[in-house]
């Protein structure tokens, strides 16, 4: 991920700053106060930055700041309903889980049929769907705002099959 680093200081006599990375193992060129490093790019997980201060009578002061990159999308898993299935009850749990390898999952939410409401919901939730053919969008969310969804379509068929006995007769 592409972070800028913007240092400010309300001492006026500062003469230069720089950085250090987590591991220690970079360590920036120093600038003027006011100039500040751009387009820094920085490792998915957590970030550890320690800045430095000199002022012009040679004294110098850190501070650190903590961080955490997470630009991947966490996974999400629909056991129920199942795709492209049939169900004979109109009461169907709506089972998923997400993992997410970042900074956790945060929220799941769904759209049945119309896809114009959205439902926050914790997961293994029973629903009753209506009669024929459904639809179902489970939406999921880490804690960086990062989304990823999947979907099922499911036919719920709750009538008894009506019988017609031709022969012999009654």
């Amino acid at each position: 991920a592409i972070i800028d680093l913007n240092v400010s200081s309300k001492a006026t006599d500062v003469s230069v700053w720089w950085y250090t990375n987590s591991s220690g193992n970079v360590n920036s060129t120093s600038k003027t106060l006011g100039n500040n490093f751009t387009g820094l790019t920085w490792n998915e997980g957590y970030n550890s930055v320690i800045i430095y201060m000199n002022d012009t009578s040679a004294n110098i002061n850190s501070s650190y700041v903590n961080f955490t990159v997470d630009t991947k999308l966490p996974n999400i898993y629909l056991d129920s309903p199942v795709n492209n299935s049939n169900y004979s009850s109109a009461n169907i749990n709506i089972n998923a889980s997400a993992v997410d390898s970042g900074t956790g999952v945060r929220t799941y939410w769904y759209s049945n049929n119309s896809g114009t409401t959205n439902r926050t919901f914790t997961p293994n939730v029973t629903l009753t769907w209506d009669e024929g053919n459904n639809f179902i969008f489970v939406w999921v969310n880490d804690t960086a705002g990062n989304r990823n969804y999947t979907s099922a379509n499911f036919t719920v068929d709750t009538k008894l099959p009506n019988i017609y006995l031709d022969s012999p007769v009654n």
